[in-house]
């Protein structure tokens, strides 16, 4: 992903806010800790989202 900037991939470039999540996504990949993602993703979804998502994978 290093190589590959955010304005080069050519569907995705012009979506919503893109590239700010590519960064994101390129930062948790060189440290995919469980800290940096539960970081990353309470950064992206509601507190509701998050929860909703944790009590459908207990159940599962």
């Amino acid at each position: 992903m290093n190589v590959i900037p955010s304005n080069s991939i050519p569907l995705l470039k012009n979506k919503y806010n893109f590239h700010n999540r590519y960064e994101k996504l390129k930062g948790i990949l060189k440290d995919p800790s469980p800290e940096k993602i539960m970081l990353s993703l309470s950064q992206q979804y509601t507190d509701e989202q998050i929860q909703e998502v944790l009590k459908d994978s207990v159940m599962c």
